[in-house]
């Protein structure tokens, strides 16, 4: 398990990427793994004119779509 706490006073774009990997091992020393990649992302805006940040991954509203593209 990761965990990591990011103070940020700006809007950003956050983004992760996670590799995961899984592996077993039968009775006759067989090994078996599996792995896969994942993504996220998360827009945090922090506007001057908002007392509370906005977050969203997929915009929904004409604000949030703009934000997007700035």
């Amino acid at each position: 398990t990761e965990h990591k706490t990011v103070v940020e006073r700006d809007s950003r774009l956050f983004q992760a990427v996670a590799f995961h990997y899984a592996e077993i091992h039968d009775e006759n020393d067989n090994i078996f793994s599996s792995q896969k990649l994942s993504a996220n992302h998360l827009y945090v805006i922090n506007s001057k004119f908002d007392q509370t940040p906005l977050g969203f991954t997929a915009p929904r509203t004409e604000a949030e779509k703009q934000w997007k593209n700035t």
